[in-house]
């Protein structure tokens, strides 16, 4: 058990910094678990500095925005931030990407899972399944736990993604 928790902690800590480098491939590939997609007639405004004054407001941490490449603004949780210590935090269970096609016109606020999350899950699982047999407790503890926090974050990467129509004018058919 002292070696899966160490894996946990090692791929925490290289995913934390590899964020925090704010480097291009973390943020374009993954599994994606949240996103919205809408087609546009015109390219829109990806101002990063607008995102993350919008965004640093509210009773969460805030979310910081972060243009990697033309055309694709990564996004994340700023968990150590010296103005969130009065704020709501969580363990992120994904970071984003707003991705804007020339091509196709299209429009994307995607949700990718962080990698950790999917060990701290077996992790929990585990652990919940022997104290379960031990102390008769339940298993799905970890499972709600990681619902409730895609929910919050889900709804806040849609606040992202509405944030972008409104600043662009446009209407959302869906």
């Amino acid at each position: 058990m002292e070696i899966i928790l160490l894996i946990v902690v090692i791929v925490t800590i290289i995913e934390l910094i590899i964020g925090s480098a704010w480097l291009k491939f973390y943020f374009t590939s993954g599994i994606p678990i949240f996103k919205r997609s809408i087609r546009l007639s015109e390219s829109p405004g990806l101002f990063e500095e607008a995102l993350n004054d919008k965004f640093k407001k509210g009773m969460f941490i805030p979310l910081r925005f972060k243009k990697i490449a033309e055309g694709q603004v990564a996004f994340r949780e700023i968990i150590l931030d010296g103005m969130s210590y009065f704020k709501i935090g969580y363990l992120p269970v994904m970071h984003g990407l707003i991705r804007y096609n020339d091509m196709s016109g299209e429009l994307h606020v995607i949700g990718f899972a962080n990698w950790y999350n999917f060990l701290v899950l077996i992790v929990f699982i585990v652990f919940s399944s022997v104290l379960y047999v031990l102390l008769s407790m339940s298993i799905f503890f970890p499972i709600i736990a990681f619902a409730l926090i895609y929910f919050i974050q889900a709804k806040r990467f849609n606040n992202v993604y509405k944030t972008l129509l409104a600043e662009n004018n446009i209407q959302n058919s869906s």
